[in-house]
């Protein structure tokens, strides 16, 4: 297994003990191919077989940075970057690119329904695969994919309990259970996690519940049948994003006068205590595969995965110096619904023909997606006898609770959107030498979407996204590639406030230029390298605040992820990322030539872990993070600043009364650096979130 762990210090750990804990997963858990990465159209394979920069995140690396949604593992990630719109649900940027939130998020290769976060009591781990990916899944985002996979039931009995407390109020117990009967014919995972922080009276409070299954049916020795099925419920307070007031500028587009907002109080709570962001989440999938003999293997898989979305949004505008809020609102978007259903089967297979040997894959597959979205509610401080205090905190430095609004019954449906996207695709990795490879691949999509909003056009696109490698061995530990890739997404939508809100654009084609390296030497040395040139469509919003479509983004750039397990004790890592973004051939002369939004030049980050030996079970570990400034739009008008994150922890595994139980106290933001997480939706800054101190137990019983 090599896979390229982006979060330095713990995942450092994760990554000298991941081939004896996953091997004895593969043991435990014989019905599960848990070593191998779902790389849609490659198939289950190494991420050592892809020439494609894939990183990897284990249940262990999740746990000992005390993560609870994708956001608090990848933040290290070197290539992903949040794009939260608040604290309703996480959102990325992958390589530069907003996240395609229908299409990017996976579980074990087939679309979950967007706008809830995934989450991770039942996840093994993370696969952050990069890069144009329409070849791979069909519709998806230019910057990369997030595809989790399953914890599956093991051999022998297990039963975890972790309990955890942060010194923000925090709250957290977690079961992690599992048998198996029959000699592994028959085997089950349960997982359920209740997590509460504060009580919906500061910044980020919020309360969590998840309970999720998966079973192994072992039907013969060829045949193995995989069922899924978890629900989620999570409420979050609606944190708003601020923007200051930018009136006084003499030159709104000279980012040397920007203003940021005034600095606040993290903790406090800067919107109604009762304005909540409410999601319920369902997922049902089931797996057949079947081995036809040693060499071909059929797969046939399916899911129905769903959330009803009760949103709410409170946006505050033209921020004063004083901390006095210009305008502000209320967004609520209440019982919308979205689901969707995919069904994909495929053939994998090896042959030779003469002295070339070919590894192919084959297969058709079918989604369908639907937005059920009633009439939206809101109420703003324009509207004539409602005052700033009527829809906001007034002052964001002396908040104060607004009153509660009142909506009235749910209202009816405005709209029902509905994408349907059927593909055949085809693969062979082509072994020429022992040393070179050629990886050629194609899928042909039929995508058809009605009624994205309330009077958006049908759209209709069939395309053929085609992908090529070339690879290279010189040893076994060591592989390089030269890759090409195509990909189209789902449009674009115009944001809440622009004078086309909400309105999609048409599909968006990308292509990719790639070229990578990874070397994985005896266990102590682990690198990746990867180069690319990515060229997408643009969509933005221009200066008249109209969302258009125009030129595009070219993103080149580097990444770079290195771990060396220096003694027996130690270990260091750095990961690194540098990204030239540009937008090009746009008729606006605001935006041509400018950065993308919200995107660094440069993000990175440098960790260690040691292991104390004259205390065995002990171990230190420490991370530095740092994010460059990022423009805050389109224009370039403004930039939030760099900064430096230090986390540090201490783990300490024993035994209580014979029970192993491991101990860990970790800190997040160690020197309370105040920064902007995030610049969304046209300069609204997302605040990072303040010094965090975590105290956990797990006990394995």
């Amino acid at each position: 297994m090599s896979s390229f762990t982006g979060l330095p210090a713990v995942a450092a750990q994760d990554r000298e003990e991941s081939v004896t804990e996953l091997e004895a997963t593969r043991v435990s858990a014989p019905l599960n191919k848990a070593l191998e990465v779902n790389a849609g159209g490659f198939g289950a394979k190494d991420a050592m077989e892809i020439p494609l920069a894939i990183q990897s995140y284990s249940s262990k690396t999740i746990a000992d940075s005390s993560a609870r949604t994708a956001v608090d593992v990848l933040s290290l990630d070197p290539s992903v970057l949040s794009s939260s719109g608040g604290s309703g649900f996480d959102n990325f940027r992958l390589r530069g690119f907003a996240m395609d939130n229908f299409n990017t998020i996976r579980r074990d290769g087939l679309t979950l329904a967007p706008h809830h976060d995934v989450p991770l009591e039942n996840v093994e781990r993370i696969d952050v695969l990069k890069g144009p990916s329409g070849f791979l899944y069909g519709f998806n985002s230019p910057g990369g994919t997030l595809n989790y996979i399953l914890k599956r039931p093991t051999l022998e009995p297990l039963l975890n309990v972790s309990v955890q407390g942060s010194s923000l109020l925090g709250r957290y117990v977690a079961i992690d259970t599992s048998d198996s009967f029959n000699d592994g014919a028959f085997g089950y995972r349960l997982n359920a996690g209740y997590e509460k922080n504060g009580d919906f009276d500061h910044a980020r409070d919020m309360e969590r519940k998840f309970i999720g299954l998966a079973t192994d049916w072992r039907l013969s020795d060829r045949a193995l049948l995989q069922l899924n099925a978890d629900w989620s419920r999570k409420s979050t307070v609606s944190d708003p994003l601020l923007r200051a007031d930018q009136s006084g500028r003499a030159n709104s587009l000279d980012p040397s006068s920007y203003v940021l907002p005034p600095k606040v109080n993290r903790r406090d709570l800067l919107t109604g205590s009762w304005f909540r962001h409410q999601t319920e989440g369902a997922n049902f999938d089931a797996k057949f595969e079947y081995e036809l003999d040693d060499n071909w293997t059929s797969v046939t898989q399916g899911n129905y995965s769903r959330v009803e979305r009760h949103g709410g949004y409170n946006d505050l505008f033209g921020i004063k110096p004083n901390g006095d809020i210009g305008s502000a609102d209320f967004y609520v978007s209440r019982g919308e619904v979205f689901s969707t259903w995919s069904l994909q089967s495929y053939l994998a297979g090896k042959f030779a023909t003469g002295n070339i040997y070919h590894d192919v894959f084959f297969g058709t597959g079918y989604k369908q997606f639907k937005d059920v979205s009633p009439f939206w509610d809101s109420v703003d401080s324009s509207t004539p006898g409602i005052g700033i205090g009527d829809v906001s905190v007034g002052n964001i430095l002396h908040p104060v609770n607004p009153p509660k609004w009142h909506f009235g019954p749910e209202r009816p449906t405005d709209f029902v959107s509905s994408i349907k996207e059927t593909s055949v695709f085809a693969s062979d990795l082509i072994s020429l030498t022992e040393q070179f490879q050629v990886m050629l691949g194609g899928r042909y999509i039929w995508y058809r979407a009605d009624q994205l909003s309330a009077i958006a056009p049908s759209q209709s696109h069939n395309v053929f996204v085609p992908s090529a490698a070339l690879i290279y061995r010189p040893w076994d530990s060591v592989m390089t590639y030269v890759s090409y890739s195509k990909g189209f997404e789902k449009g674009d939508y115009a944001p809440y406030n622009a004078t086309n809100a909400n309105q999609p654009t048409d599909a968006i084609e990308s292509q990719q230029y790639e070229v990578g390296l990874k070397l994985d030497l005896n266990e102590r040395l682990n690198l990746g390298l990867a180069v690319f040139d990515i060229r997408r469509k643009a969509s933005y919003l221009n200066s008249s605040n109209t969302y258009v479509s125009n030129g595009e983004y070219h993103h080149r750039g580097a990444e770079l992820t290195l771990s060396n397990r220096v003694t027996n004790a130690l270990t260091l890592t750095a990961n690194a990322a540098y990204l030239i973004t540009r937008m090009e051939d746009v008729d606006d002369v605001t935006v041509d030539g400018k950065r993308t939004e919200s995107v660094p030049k440069w993000k990175g980050a440098v960790g260690a872990l040691y292991s104390v030996a004259a205390v065995p079970g002990l171990s230190l570990d420490s991370t530095l993070s740092y994010v460059g400034s990022r423009p805050v739009d389109a224009q370039n008008s403004g930039y939030i600043p760099s900064y430096t994150l230090l986390d540090a922890g201490i783990s300490y595994r024993s035994k209580l009364a014979q029970t192993p139980v491991t101990y860990r106290l970790h800190g997040k933001n160690l020197t309370n650096k105040y920064y902007y997480a995030s610049a969304y939706y046209q300069g609204g800054l997302d605040v990072g979130r303040e010094r965090e101190v975590f105290l956990s137990a797990k006990f394995e019983f």
